[in-house]
C-alpha cells in the first residue's frame, strides 16, 4: 500500500483526478527503520492519514458497494 497506492494517488491528484483509496482493500507489511520494527497496521494507517484530504478521499469497500446500489 504505502509504495504503489500512495504514489499513484499523489500522481493522479497532481494530474487533476479526484482520487478514492479504499481503506479495507489495501494493506501494507512490517518494515524496519533505524533498527526499529514498525508493524504493518501502523504503516497502513499512517499512509492513509498522509493521503486523506490532501491527495485522496479515504473510503471503505462498504461505501463503494453502497454507491453502486444507488446507481
Amino acid at each position: 500500500m504505502h509504495f504503489g497506492v500512495a504514489t499513484i494517488a499523489r500522481a493522479a491528484t497532481n494530474r487533476g483526478f479526484d482520487v478514492l483509496v479504499v481503506d479495507d482493500a489495501t494493506a501494507s507489511f512490517d518494515r524496519t527503520y533505524d533498527g526499529e520494527s514498525v508493524d504493518a497496521g501502523t504503516i497502513h494507517r499512517t499512509t492513509l492519514a498522509q493521503l486523506d484530504g490532501e491527495f485522496a478521499t479515504i473510503i471503505t469497500a462498504a461505501e463503494i458497494l453502497g454507491e453502486q446500489r444507488r446507481l
